[in-house]
């Protein structure tokens, strides 16, 4: 996959994940004022995780694909995406996915 393609397929997951942003805003509105079911509010919890999840990871590996070569024009490109950056939280960095596969492999293992 060229990087434009890629850069492509960000676009696609990044509308996604704004429309998901949208639609929880118009479900918190709808809901106001009314009694919401737990029980339905978990289950929403748990459609929308793999939307959020995937596109941490996709953002993480987007801002290391585009993250300069030079030394000197790191700290700037970090400040101009601090926010981003944030948002994403530690436990989408490339080590925390590992660490993350590889309990979720030792917990298999364990089941034999």
């Amino acid at each position: 996959m060229a990087k434009k393609d890629f850069d492509e397929y960000v676009l696609k997951m990044k509308a996604q994940y704004e429309e998901l942003e949208n639609t929880l805003q118009i479900l918190s509105k709808e809901s106001e004022g009314t009694q919401t079911d737990i029980d339905y509010v978990e289950r929403l919890k748990k459609t929308i995780e793999p939307i959020k999840v995937n596109y941490r990871r996709l953002m993480e590996l987007k801002l290391r694909l585009d993250q300069p070569n030079r030394k000197d024009k790191v700290p700037a490109f970090k400040r101009r995406n601090a926010k981003l950056i944030k948002s994403l939280g530690e436990s989408n960095s490339p080590e925390a996915v590992l660490d993350e596969n590889e309990n979720i492999l030792n917990s298999l293992k364990d089941h034999k």
